[in-house]
């Protein structure tokens, strides 16, 4: 965020460099997190850094003074079945982060940020399989399932969020999403050697209890070959 960047180093913490000349970046300060678990995965919004861990936690980071961060509260995000896993991304908007939890049974998890020295849990929204990533626009949440492609979740009331589309696609396992005005930017894993980059556009999202599935389509792929060496 502006001249900083801040990085997950796994049992190192998280690390902050300064970035003000991109050809020489500089190492300004770390935190190791409570409980000495991994991070895996930051999002900074405003004063704060979030940071998952590999034991399914949610760390709370002042970084008003990025060179010397302060954790100020963190949480236990245990899955409906128990299993100890990890926050694979985060998103954060308002007073929400939106994390998604690569468990089956788990998914998405909201979390009200709105205190940073008690953040807690507002809603989950339970899927059958592996939730890669999260990006917000308007009311809705669009995550990436790993096995069946894209869902599109209704989070206006973050306690109960909702699905209400989707998009599918047989050819390869959904990674990435990127949501920017009316269209939704998917990154698939065919093999591999080689991946693919479906366009979505859609009309009207913003519009509540507007039926998504009859507005979602696709409206181009690129497909681009990876050269592996070595």
């Amino acid at each position: 965020m502006g001249n900083y960047a801040y990085i997950c180093f796994y049992e190192k913490g998280l690390y902050v460099f300064d970035v003000s000349n991109p050809a020489s970046p500089q190492e300004i300060a770390s935190l190791i997190l409570s409980g000495g678990f991994e991070a895996m995965q930051v999002y900074v919004s405003g004063d704060y850094a979030y940071v998952t861990d590999d034991a399914n936690k949610f760390h709370v980071i002042d970084v008003s003074n990025p060179s010397s961060p302060v954790e100020t509260g963190d949480l236990q995000m245990t899955s409906p079945s128990g299993a100890i896993t990890f926050g694979n991304n985060i998103y954060v908007k308002g007073n929400y982060a939106y994390v998604t939890i690569p468990t089956p049974s788990t998914g998405l998890v909201i979390v009200n940020i709105s205190n940073p020295e008690s953040p807690e849990i507002t809603g989950i929204y339970e899927s059958a399989s592996r939730f890669m990533e999260v990006s917000i626009a308007g009311q809705y949440a669009y995550v990436v399932d790993e096995s069946n492609g894209l869902q599109v979740i209704d989070v206006s009331d973050p306690a109960n969020p909702v699905q209400v589309g989707y998009y599918f696609d047989v050819s390869g396992y959904a990674e990435s999403v990127f949501v920017d005005e009316n269209y939704c930017y998917l990154d698939f894993v065919i093999s591999f050697h080689q991946r693919y980059f479906p366009v979505i556009y859609f009309t009207g999202y913003h519009e509540a209890k507007k039926p998504m599935s009859s507005t979602v389509k696709k409206t181009s792929t690129k497909s681009m070959p990876r050269k592996i060496t070595g």
